[in-house]
């Protein structure tokens, strides 16, 4: 339900693990995030949103985003809000992966750098373009030997 992929500074020899998906506890989480947002944990727009929408959901997923201003990875939940498209048949109380398809996206959660403070994007591990080390500035490669599956 999850995987993993290793990222190594060829500089300074910095470990990055971008563990992604869900795991089989995500029921739990997924209702905690909910609470977190309704008690405005994410911003007033995110609670606002669950107070408006009770049949809305929110994306869980854990992510790998990188940084579009510096390039430092993090990986966080996707955190997204979604509404059950028109018509859709047997929505998901616990949304994730292929799920999605019965959803159609309303508000996208901007994550923020740790380091600079600029916008995070969701990349898909075969997209990615450049990942730095938040230790030292260099570049980061895929440790091919440390592919990882959990759960």
């Amino acid at each position: 339900m999850g995987s993993g992929k290793v990222f190594k500074c060829k500089a300074c020899g910095e470990e990055f693990r971008a563990m992604t998906g869900v795991g089989m506890i995500f029921p739990s989480i997924y209702e905690e995030t909910v609470q977190d947002i309704r008690s405005g944990e994410y911003g007033e727009d995110w609670k606002k949103f669950f107070e408006e929408h009770p049949d809305g959901v929110v994306n869980c997923e854990k992510e790998l985003l990188i940084c579009e201003e510096c390039g430092v990875p993090k990986c966080e939940m996707n955190l997204s809000l979604y509404l059950p498209k028109e018509g859709a048949k047997e929505i998901p109380k616990h949304p994730f992966g292929d799920d999605f398809k019965k959803f159609k996206l309303y508000a996208k959660y901007q994550h923020k750098c740790d380091k600079c403070g600029g916008a995070c994007n969701v990349v898909k591990s075969a997209k990615i373009k450049r990942v730095t080390c938040p230790e030292c500035g260099g570049v980061m490669e895929e440790d091919l030997g440390g592919a990882i599956l959990w759960d």
